[in-house]
């Protein structure tokens, strides 16, 4: 359990050192809470924005990778997103290394893109990867791709341990709607339910997403991504909100105390002192993980603090 001074002081003490008074490397502050606390803290940093850019040398791992996909990095519906570091409470550091695919293309040609991204390699989720894409456009964006981003994490000894896909769940009436419109829970309920299948979940995974979802769209959140990790014999399904609210909606979040108000009396004005320091709750994660062939960690949170922006300062 991590406590409520142990948030504060790793998130702001993170966003000092590597925002704009640091290395300008700060991406976002991220928790895991399940229903009672807090159990992981992660500060999340982009090289590409990092002052010491230049000085990052690619390790065994980025070059290994880049090596294995050529045909990958090279083909014209591909480029790199972001090569990013993260620490955990415990020290822990791994990197990322996250392509994105561009999808204002017929889907068949964006689908090719990502074929190749298995290719040279023993990759048994590939079929599943490629099975929810299908299943995704033919219910969201008839004839558009909707993987957003592949990518995979290292950990400090170089050794490829998640590959993590990205998917829109915007719906979007062909290739050429480039940015679509959101999609409310409800509207999701049944293809969350074959996507999870697909994954080897049960049902009951979505009924507890049904009942959470209704208190995080009320705060002005709207379903916008679907996250996968494979991880050798463990897969974790992530539903990603972004805020989408103005400053009013935000006041109101804190004022209420979500989600920290799920946890007791112990995480307590947790969302008003990062604001004020801030950090805003820009997105929340519906979370849980299949291992063994059973489900776990349906009632999980993944919070995501990033920079106050403008709009709701001023706002």
């Amino acid at each position: 359990m991590i406590g409520r001074s142990e948030i504060i002081d790793t998130a702001l003490a993170a966003l000092r050192q590597y925002g704009e008074s640091g290395d300008s490397s700060f991406e976002c502050i991220g928790l895991l809470a399940d229903g009672s606390s807090v159990r992981g803290i992660k500060t999340y940093r982009l090289y590409q924005k990092a002052s010491f850019l230049r000085a990052v040398e690619l390790g065994e791992a980025e070059s290994a990778l880049c090596e294995r996909k050529q045909g990958f990095l090279s083909h014209p519906h591909v480029k790199i997103f972001d090569l990013s570091e993260f620490e955990g409470s415990d020290g822990e550091r791994a990197k990322r290394i996250v392509f994105s695919v561009r999808r204002d293309v017929p889907s068949a040609e964006s689908y090719e893109a990502v074929r190749m991204f298995f290719d040279g390699g023993e990759h048994r989720c590939a079929d599943t990867v490629m099975n929810i894409a299908k299943l995704t456009e033919e219910t969201l964006s008839p004839g558009k791709s909707p993987v957003v981003q592949i990518g995979a994490e290292y950990d400090r000894s170089g050794r490829e341990r998640e590959i993590k896909v990205y998917y829109s769940l915007n719906r979007c009436r062909d290739f050429r709607d480039l940015y679509g419109v959101p999609s409310a829970y409800g509207e999701l309920s049944e293809y969350l339910r074959e996507t999870v299948g697909l994954l080897g979940f049960d049902g009951s995974v979505t009924e507890s997403f049904d009942r959470e979802a209704r208190v995080i769209e009320r705060f002005g959140y709207h379903p916008t991504i679907i996250g996968i990790n494979f991880k050798k014999d463990i897969t974790e399904f992530k539903l990603y909100y972004l805020f989408a609210g103005n400053r009013e909606d935000y006041k109101r979040v804190c004022a209420e105390g979500y989600p920290f108000s799920r946890l007791g009396d112990d995480y307590s004005g947790v969302g008003d002192e990062l604001f004020d320091g801030g950090l805003f709750l820009k997105g929340i994660a519906q979370s849980c993980v299949l291992h063994g062939g059973k489900s776990s960690g349906t009632d999980d949170l993944r919070l995501y603090y990033f920079r106050v922006p403008r709009q709701l300062k001023n706002s």
